[in-house]
């Protein structure tokens, strides 16, 4: 192995280890750390375009090496994409709900109720 493709491996390594660092990032379901995986997706990303710039260098035999570890990269990038899907549709059915409660008061304090069914059958049913 050259020093071109232990470069490469580097890089897609260096990828490997940030698309999992970001998924345990957002494992975490904090929006802070939200804005850490992102930053973190990033580190991803530019090893991955410096693998692109170099991957034609590499030989013939380790490029099936190379496809099999993007393949692990887009599942990995796949499952952070889940989580911070569904990790978004949490926030934003509290949200909605939060909402609503903030909205069923008058101006003077009263309470005015809220809508029957409100949030029932969402992600984020609080009806118990």
């Amino acid at each position: 192995m050259n020093n071109l493709e232990q470069c490469e491996v580097a890089s897609l390594a260096r990828a490997r280890r940030a698309i999992m660092e970001a998924e345990q990032l957002v494992r975490l379901g904090s929006a802070g750390r939200f804005f850490e995986a992102a930053t973190v997706l990033e580190t991803a990303a530019r090893a991955c375009a410096e693998f692109q710039v170099e991957a034609s260098a590499l030989a013939y035999v380790d490029r099936a090496d190379a496809a099999e570890q993007l393949v692990q990269l887009r599942l990995g990038l796949s499952r952070v994409g889940a989580l911070m899907a569904a990790a978004a549709d949490f926030h934003a059915g509290w949200a909605r709900i939060a909402d609503s409660r903030a909205t069923a008061y008058g101006p003077d304090g009263s309470e005015m109720g809220l809508p029957a069914g409100l949030g029932c059958g969402s992600r984020c049913d609080a009806s118990g």
